[in-house]
């Protein structure tokens, strides 16, 4: 009797191990959404706090982890250099550009901020569809994929 009470308690607690929810945690940054970060084509749609300007020629952000590089489009101008990836931690390095200028004051700001925003970036997460680049004052960047 003893037995079939305990093979009896046993399969209870089976079935129930097998009904009860598992707790999920977000996946760390450095499994899962870093495939989401890197070979993905995002493109601006804030910078500095302001929604970004060019819907037609709107500035990109491409990384490319066989390379370490990163690279896009400034909105005038085009970009690349490298990357330091590890964790939630992110940093451009040496990012060199073309040196055209913008017909358009505004998208020449908006320009300069992108650059210093990417130069500022310390760390990156994904939400939802949107990567969000931060440094040590806070956001400094947000992307969408196209």
């Amino acid at each position: 009797m003893g037995m079939k009470k305990g093979i009896a308690l046993l399969a209870g607690l089976v079935l129930a191990a097998g009904c009860t929810p598992a707790a999920t945690t977000p996946a760390p940054a450095g499994s899962a959404t870093t495939s989401m970060l890197e070979n993905t084509d995002w493109r601006l749609v804030e910078v500095g706090g302001r929604p970004a300007l060019g819907a037609t020629n709107a500035p990109t952000l491409r990384l490319d982890p066989a390379e370490h590089r990163a690279g896009g489009n400034t909105g005038c101008n085009h970009f690349g250099g490298g990357y330091e990836l590890s964790g939630p931690s992110l940093r451009f390095r040496e990012l060199v550009s073309t040196r055209r200028a913008c017909t358009d004051p505004a998208m020449n700001e908006q320009e300069a901020a992108y650059v210093r925003a990417l130069d500022e970036t310390r760390s990156w997460r994904i939400d939802g569809s949107s990567l969000v680049l931060s440094g040590a004052s806070g956001v400094v960047a947000r992307f969408t994929t196209p």
